[in-house]
């Protein structure tokens, strides 16, 4: 058992450095190269049209400074605009390009082909069992932010 634990530990490991190193490499969406940070925020304006900056900055739990940052080369790179509230023109909400789109729908299919791979790699895993992996990924999630 101790055995198939130090695997399970050593494959964690694993994705926390894929992950890490990955924030340093921007990927290709549909042509667009994007790092990681870009393109969840582009997933979530692409799931809640309309969003604004400290309603990401309070989602994604990140500084408004880094939220500001990543609009502003997502606006640049013409993947979002940014249009005054009808309720309060102070507030800017914002939106994707069609451009903007395709890079979404680009990201949600991969998230797709994820999950599928996910769901035929599991099998008949118990939801007990599910519900135990879950708290292995949530105690590495807190390790990570420490």
């Amino acid at each position: 058992m101790n055995n198939e634990i130090e695997k399970l530990s050593a494959a964690f490991k694993r994705m926390i450095h894929v992950l890490t190193a990955g924030n340093n490499r921007p990927s290709d969406y549909a042509g667009i190269m994007l790092f990681r940070a870009e393109v969840h925020i582009l997933e979530l304006i692409g799931k809640n049209p309309g969003i604004t900056s400290s309603a990401i900055t309070a989602k994604m739990n990140v500084t408004k400074g880094a939220v500001s940052q990543i609009t502003a080369k997502l606006f640049a790179k013409n993947l979002i605009i940014k249009s005054p509230s009808i309720h309060d023109i102070k507030t800017l909400e914002l939106y994707l390009t069609d451009k903007g789109k395709e890079v979404f729908i680009c990201h949600e299919t991969r998230e797709r082909a994820l999950k599928k791979r996910i769901i035929s790699e599991a099998g008949n895993i118990k939801p007990e069992e599910i519900n135990r992996l879950i708290s292995i990924v949530d105690v590495m999630t807190v390790f990570m932010k420490d």
